[in-house]
């Protein structure tokens, strides 16, 4: 986490941007960034079926029009699904103002599936937003959700590196973590990450 993130998450409260959500149970938060895609989606989804594990999904507007099923199915299987954006490609150097714009023509596109617009949470791509943004989000009561631990899953590194370095890492209740369903390098580690922090007492839930 950026040290913008960690000042600005002190200055506003828990429910408008976060990058953890302690539940008191030993939970950790699965989420997945940059779909739907049908390539590896529909996968993420039968593995998490698998291990009978809930995430949480930050969908790309235009791609969830183009993959409404994959989106139903997601949803029918007990998923939770944020916004993050209508575009994503460009989207860190738009004006605020049209920033906001993909956001909240994700959020319509989001209440045709039946989500409540009030139950959908925001994750800006790439992590990045700036003040005036938040501050447009927080008078609409969008929530901003970051993360707390980064899967790495998007980079070269070889998946077994990847998953070692996460299993070294001390998790704790309420724990954030950031992968990936456009890309399969997310399903090799979760196989052996899921079934290995269960083992240490963790539980999965979504995010709302």
């Amino acid at each position: 986490m950026s040290l913008k993130s960690r000042i600005i998450q002190r200055l506003f409260p828990n429910n408008k941007i976060y990058t953890k959500k302690k539940s008191g149970e030993k939970c950790l938060y699965l989420t997945f960034d940059d779909g739907p895609t049908p390539r590896v989606t529909p996968q993420v989804l039968e593995l998490l079926s698998k291990h009978e594990t809930k995430a949480t999904f930050f969908f790309i507007g235009k791609r969830m029009e183009n993959h409404p099923a994959i989106v139903r199915q997601a949803m029918a299987e007990g998923h939770a699904l944020g916004n993050h954006s209508y575009n994503h490609k460009g989207f860190k150097f738009m004006p605020t103002k049209h920033q906001l714009a993909e956001i909240i023509q994700t959020n319509e596109l989001m209440s045709e599936f039946n989500i409540q617009k009030e139950n959908i949470l925001f994750r800006p791509p790439h992590g990045r937003w700036r003040i005036s943004l938040l501050w447009q989000l927080i008078k609409r009561n969008i929530p901003v959700v970051l993360w707390s631990v980064d899967s790495q899953d998007y980079s070269k590194k070889a998946s077994q590196e990847l998953c070692q370095r996460l299993l070294q890492m001390p998790m704790s209740d309420g724990d954030i973590i950031l992968f990936h369903d456009d890309n399969d390098q997310c399903l090799e580690l979760l196989e052996t990450l899921i079934p290995a922090w269960k083992a240490r007492g963790f539980n999965f839930q979504s995010l709302s």
